[in-house]
């Protein structure tokens, strides 16, 4: 069972329209996480009530919920609503959820039983209360006394991140050779922390001059961020272990304000992520549009004809063709509708020098598979 102060370990949920559901995307505000058996269950469709009707706390920025059944029914009952922004469900009908919270316990009979109780996590994603439900219909009440008085997650903008000493990591030479930098080049702050007082944004990556490091909605950097990696490129450049940039994932809407905003982008670029490996690779290595027959089962509308979706390769004359592309970026990440998905994927032929571009459209179908929608060279 989790207890005080425990953290909660990374798994992924079955949720009412995100069918893997990364739990870690919801870190950075408090998480609240109620068990509360079935939407049948006595009191249950007052506490949802009561938490609907409150936009205040449960606004995905100071806190969310995420209701928890275990009950089948509840997948077509439409007992359970969500609401975005702040409340999310997930169906953890094999109770692997409920298991791993602690919330499973066993009858006289040796059947497994859910135990409604809530878990409140900090923005860390640890345990902070455990309440157990006495009444459900005004167990909200217990919910919203436990987050009354603490401290808006914006309040540790300054503070440090918890941290793991772990010894003997980095090579001494390569250590020396980074003070060495320091000390011979001079350092600036290359970027820190930092949460917006007036709306209290997730915590967000940024430079001195207070721009991200990567483009909006796009895995693409800007080129102030190539000039930072520049800046410290010479000395990474003598070792052999590898260099990872990562980018992390605020809480603003995406587009269009209705409730769609970059944690479920992040999860939709997150499970589309097979399909769209597969799509880069075949438009890196294709040489003619027949290739594209091996996804025909990935299309929302099975095709016949596929040599009109023209490869990069088509458009390149001088390139080698007995070798693949080099994919150099994915970008222009867009939300045509709140289903899909959109980018732009870059080649270059390391022989030739010809560039060409791709553009992917994913949609997702009503069993939460992703299918394509639409290949083309121009947007």
């Amino acid at each position: 069972m989790l207890l005080v102060g425990d953290p909660v370990p990374s798994f992924f949920a079955r949720g009412i329209t995100n069918p893997r559901f990364s739990f870690d995307s919801a870190a950075g505000r408090y998480i609240v996480v109620t068990f509360l058996g079935s939407g049948a269950s006595p009191g249950a469709q007052a506490f949802l009530a009561a938490m609907h009707a409150e936009t205040k706390c449960l606004d995905d920025r100071f806190a969310c919920a995420f209701i928890v059944t275990n009950d089948p029914r509840d997948e077509q009952s439409g007992l359970l609503t969500e609401r975005q922004p702040g409340i999310r469900l997930f169906l953890d009908f094999d109770l692997e959820m409920a298991t791993l919270f602690g919330a499973v316990g066993r009858q006289k009979d040796n059947g497994s039983a859910v135990a409604l109780m809530t878990w409140i996590l900090d923005p860390g994603m640890r345990v902070l209360r455990i309440l157990p439900i006495n009444d459900l219909a005004t167990h909200y009440d217990d919910i919203c006394a436990a987050l009354d008085g603490q401290p808006a997650p914006k309040a540790d903008m300054d503070a440090w991140a918890p941290i793991l000493v772990v010894p003997n990591v980095l090579e001494p030479d390569f250590c020396h050779k980074l003070i060495t930098y320091g000390e011979t080049v001079g350092l600036n702050d290359s970027g820190y922390m930092k949460t917006d007082p007036k709306t209290g944004e997730t915590v967000q990556v940024l430079d001195q001059d207070e721009r991200s490091l990567f483009a909006r909605g796009s895995a693409e950097v800007t080129s102030k961020t190539r000039e930072l990696l520049l800046a410290i490129g010479d000395v990474i450049a003598e070792q052999n272990q590898p260099v990872e940039i990562v980018g992390h994932t605020d809480a603003a809407a995406f587009g269009a304000n209705n409730g769609y905003t970059n944690w479920e982008l992040s999860a939709d670029r997150a499970n589309a992520m097979p399909l769209f490996r597969q799509l880069v690779t075949i438009g890196a290595c294709a040489q003619s549009g027949e290739a594209w027959n091996s996804v025909n089962r990935f299309y929302m509308t099975p095709i016949t004809h596929y040599r009109w979706i023209k490869t990069p390769m088509f458009h390149m004359e001088y390139h080698d063709k007995a070798t693949c592309l080099d994919t150099t970026r994915i970008s222009d990440w867009s939300k045509p509708a709140n289903n899909a998905v959109k980018f732009r994927a870059s080649y270059v032929s390391a022989n030739s020098g010809e560039a060409a571009v791709l553009w992917f459209e994913l949609q997702k179908a009503t069993n939460g598979s992703w299918m394509i929608r639409k290949i083309s060279a121009m947007p």
